[in-house]
């Protein structure tokens, strides 16, 4: 990868579309130009419409934008060319670029190229794979946050508060003479500081949630309607349902937003005893799923009661916590049962389930969306604080300056500060090529 080379790809989805765009970007990006088009003098922010010519074949008729450095997403010259849809247009002008000495982008290349030039941080490169990632409305809004420098801002203010306690630390250690160490002085500061961190914590942990989704799986013995909740709370037909036990053979997933918060839902086969090879397997795979899943929603039929078949399952999942939901309410209404009660059929009461999935979540209304490197750094940070507060005996200035360094090193790494290729060919890999 040479940070030297032009490089291009297509931005837009492949195939057959009215438009193709394929953005160029680098050091012979108008002096290619050039030699396609027309165009003798490039402006910045300029539209031109041009026919695509090289060798006197015409390529195509091309709306093309140009951006001078830096003023350019990825802070050098930069142009992009909107060609007609197809494969054969694209492939045609990309043909054409490699044979004028320009390199395919690999993955995430122009966006690593925008935090590689200072324009913007490593937490906002990191946000624009989560908006294209995002599964919901909510997630897409709390990406684009990030996008615009919110959590870098949060990042920046924590770094400078520590850095500030730091150079007390660090004072008292190089100038014994002039600056006293006092850790009940020191332990002041920590105090107001300490408080963004566990902020910064609580909401990161939900916005684990809101990157990587929530599992649910819905669970019970045959015939209890869990294909037709899964339905209803998919909101469309999805689930084969039917009034034969033994229908569903195996598991189906689906994303659902709930309240914002994606989330991953499976209709697994009934639990009952089966001679059936491939229903015995379907269950098998079921009960794997609920032990990786976050949430348990465990259903029974009202009009039958709490079986002993209801509890023998029940005690294969207790450890996991589950929603115990009673159907088919709009043909029983079980006095005993004080649990929820629905209506798959009818979506009664569907509203108290969902509010109690919710609760489950633990959702935070200053939920911040993470990525994993993002989440373990800051785990990090954290292990580095708690130290600090478990001091017993030892509260010298040096072991509290060795940590309190470890939580601005930490600051650094997110901000991309402090990089490491591996790190960086890791975050960027996940992106698409033309991102």
């Amino acid at each position: 990868m040479g940070k030297n080379d032009t490089i291009f790809a297509p931005i837009t989805l492949v195939g057959n579309s009215s438009i193709t765009v394929v953005r160029i970007s680098g050091p012979k990006t108008f002096e290619t130009l050039k030699k396609i088009t027309s165009i003798k003098r490039v402006e910045h922010h300029k539209i031109y419409v041009e026919y695509i010519k090289f060798e006197e074949k015409i390529y195509d008729h091309s709306v093309i934008a140009t951006f001078l450095s830096p003023q350019s997403y990825t802070g050098e010259d930069m142009a992009e060319i909107s060609l007609h849809g197809g494969y054969a247009a694209l492939e045609t002008f990309l043909k054409l670029l490699k044979s004028l000495k320009l390199r395919e982008a690999e993955r995430g290349e122009f966006t690593r190229r925008a935090f590689l030039n200072g324009k913007i941080d490593l937490i906002q490169a990191e946000s624009v794979l989560q908006i294209i990632n995002s599964k919901t409305e909510k997630s897409l809004f709390l990406s684009v946050k990030n996008e615009m420098g919110e959590f870098s801002k949060k990042i920046k203010n924590i770094r400078e508060n520590f850095l500030s306690l730091k150079s007390y630390v660090q004072s008292s250690i190089d100038f014994p003479d002039d600056v006293e160490w006092s850790y009940d002085s020191f332990k002041k500061g920590f105090e107001k500081v300490k408080v963004e961190l566990e902020s910064l914590k609580r909401s990161i942990s939900s916005g684990r949630i809101m990157d990587r989704g929530i599992k649910a799986v819905i669970i019970g013995r045959s015939n209890t309607g869990k294909s037709t909740l899964f339905n209803r709370m998919l909101k469309e037909e999805r689930a084969i349902v039917s009034e034969y036990e033994g229908t569903t053979r195996d598991f189906i997933s689906e994303w659902i937003d709930l309240n914002g918060v994606p989330v991953n839902l499976t209709d697994g086969c009934g639990i009952r005893d089966t001679k059936d090879p491939i229903e015995k397997k379907g269950i098998e795979l079921v009960l794997k799923k609920v032990e990786s899943s976050d949430i348990v929603i465990f259903v029974f039929d009202l009009s039958k009661g709490f079986v002993e078949e209801d509890k023998r399952i029940l005690d294969m999942i207790k450890s996991k916590d589950p929603i115990i939901v009673g159907n088919k309410s709009d043909i029983s209404n079980d006095q005993n049962f004080e649990g929820i009660k629905i209506s798959a059929l009818t979506g009664e009461n569907l509203n108290r389930l969902n509010e109690e999935i919710f609760k489950r979540i633990n959702f935070s209304d200053e939920t911040i969306i993470v990525s994993t490197h993002q989440y373990n750094v800051i785990e990090k940070m954290f292990d580095q604080m708690q130290r600090i507060e478990n001091l017993n005996s030892k509260k010298e200035p040096e072991i509290i300056d060795y940590h309190l360094k470890n939580i601005i090193d930490g600051c650094d790494i997110l901000l991309g500060k402090i990089t490491d290729e591996n790190i960086l060919n890791e975050i960027f890999s996940n992106f698409c090529i033309g991102k």
